[in-house]
């Protein structure tokens, strides 16, 4: 698969990053370190903010991937 930076806090959308994936969609490794690793939290510890930040990163990447 193609590694596509991009995701998070570069801008771009998940939807923006599903339109290059294959018929099936697979074929993308999508790269969303700065947005998961520096999350905006108010409550909870740091590993929290990462673990919700990686979860809705996943859940809006495969929400798009099904649309698209």
């Amino acid at each position: 698969g193609f590694l596509v930076p991009g995701y998070g806090a570069q801008g771009a959308t998940a939807t923006d990053v599903a339109s290059g994936r294959r018929p099936d969609g697979s074929g993308m490794n999508v790269n969303a370190s700065r947005s998961v690793i520096h999350p905006k939290y108010e409550e909870g510890t740091w590993r929290d903010a990462v673990a919700r930040a990686a979860r809705h990163a996943k859940e809006e990447l495969h929400a798009a991937v099904s649309l698209a």
